[in-house]
């Protein structure tokens, strides 16, 4: 695999895993391990993750990075493992691995038979679970739960599944992504002030929002112009344009590592 798919398949899992905004230090610890496994700097990865905290890229940019068949099968596998190891898969699950199987542009087809080979792998389990038990009633049994990385990545799981149901659920209309705005951006300014981020990331961050900023500008001057213009969103669009301004101020004057 590739330098830049290592970084690509690392920030995906990163992203699905921060998408409720908590990252714990099991997760954490998963994701450090397998940034190592991938020849990566402890600073590599801690960039990485607070580019994911930060949103500072989207799903779809990141994926694009992902080019080879294998790394976007062993992507899926890796998916696929996470959202079966807590012994349910539920459909919420499966339409957001399918929405990332779509963005990868990854045959929907070999997606269906490596689902196939999980349940058939995920059920013979189940029965040799059952056997196993029932064979060892009334005995108590104390099991290893191996190597670190392995019992973390059952911690990252529960994060993991959260965010591909959250990424299937995050289809929403202007408005309602709109009335969010204010929310999710005192949200940010609170991390903005208690993360001592890079530079670098500092200035990934004032380039989104000045980004996201200018367009939103543009929506209004549309909007503004239209013989049919609507109050109630012009109204939305310059309240996230006020929004998104006093988190670049704060970006801009936060104190770096």
């Amino acid at each position: 695999m590739e330098n830049k798919e290592k970084i690509a398949f690392l920030k995906t899992l990163f992203y699905i895993a921060v998408n409720d905004d908590e990252l714990t230090e099991a997760e954490e610890n998963y994701f450090f391990e397998l940034g190592k496994s991938f020849d990566l700097t402890e600073e590599e990865v801690t960039e990485i993750k607070y580019e994911m905290y930060f949103h500072i890229e989207t799903l779809e940019d990141i994926v694009s990075g992902i080019k080879s068949d294998d790394t976007k099968e062993l992507l899926i596998n890796e998916l696929l493992s996470l959202c079966f190891i807590d012994n349910s898969y539920s459909e919420e699950e499966r339409q957001g691995i399918l929405i990332i199987c779509e963005l990868m542009k990854f045959d929907v087809n070999r997606f269906a038979k490596i689902e196939s080979n999980f349940k058939k792998e995920h059920r013979l389990k189940l029965v040799n679970n059952f056997v196993k038990k029932t064979l060892e009633t009334g005995k108590s049994t104390l099991l290893s739960l191996g190597n670190k990385i392995q019992a973390d990545s059952k911690v990252v799981s529960k994060s993991v599944s959260k965010g591909v149901k959250s990424i299937n659920n995050k289809i929403s209309s202007t408005l309602e992504i709109a009335r969010k705005t204010k929310e999710e951006n005192e949200a940010l300014r609170e991390k903005l002030k208690n993360n001592n981020v890079t530079e670098s990331i500092k200035q990934k961050i004032i380039l989104q929002l000045n980004n996201k900023i200018l367009n939103l500008t543009t929506q209004l001057k549309i909007e503004k112009e239209r013989n049919d213009k609507n109050e109630e969103m012009i109204e939305l669009l310059q309240m996230q344009i006020m929004e998104l301004t006093k988190t670049k101020e704060v970006a801009e004057n936060i104190q770096t590592a």
